[in-house]
């Protein structure tokens, strides 16, 4: 996680936004969260937050998944094959590295 302060603070009603950020993606933002009139809601916008951004960050953390033989460019099936066991022998080694 990255902490990023924007030093401008805008009008008295357009301060205190927060930003969840994955990447070059952004996930949520909520444009007056730090503002003193959601101090007693926090805990709820915090829980908003964290579950919009599980959300929208499971589809970028899943593994890619691999065409089918139809979906494929592969002319052979026998082909396809071999080329599928070379593949998914990646895929598990990102996922052990990852692990």
């Amino acid at each position: 996680m990255q902490l990023s302060h924007d030093q401008v603070e805008g009008t008295p009603d357009d301060h205190g936004y927060v930003a969840v950020s994955y990447g070059e993606t952004e996930l949520v933002r909520h444009r007056d969260f730090q503002h003193n009139r959601n101090f007693r809601a926090r805990f709820e916008l915090c829980e908003d937050l964290v579950e919009t951004v599980a959300e929208k960050i499971a589809p970028l953390l899943a593994p890619p998944s691999l065409p089918t033989f139809i979906e494929s460019n592969i002319p052979t099936k026998a082909e396809f094959i071999e080329w599928l066991a070379i593949e998914e022998a990646k895929l598990k080694s990102k996922g052990a590295a990852a692990a």
